[in-house]
Order: C-alpha cells, then sequence, then structure tokens
C-alpha cells in the first residue's frame, strides 16, 4: 500500500514539473506544451502513464 501511495505521489510531481519547463525544454524531451498540460490533468489513480 506504502509502495503504491508513493507511486501516485510521484507520478503526481513529474506531472506537475513538467508545467515548469519551458517550451524549449518540453521540445527537447518531445512533447509539446498541450501535451503536458494534458498530463498534468490526469488523475492520480491513473496508471497508464509513467
Amino acid at each position: 500500500m506504502v509502495a503504491t501511495s508513493q507511486a501516485f505521489s510521484g507520478r503526481r510531481k513529474m506531472r506537475r514539473d513538467l508545467l515548469d519547463l519551458s517550451d524549449d525544454r518540453l521540445r527537447d524531451i518531445g512533447i509539446t506544451r498541450d501535451e503536458a498540460l494534458r498530463a498534468a490533468e490526469r488523475i492520480a489513480w491513473r496508471s497508464d502513464w509513467t
């Protein structure tokens, strides 16, 4: 249970961190601002995005 909670927390942090990246950095990792916004909006219990 703790590991699952930590995994969700880690994913949530990753999604929030995407919003802090500049457009140049996002382009470097191969995603658009739109994709970053959609990823940040994903609900925590969905585990299809790691």
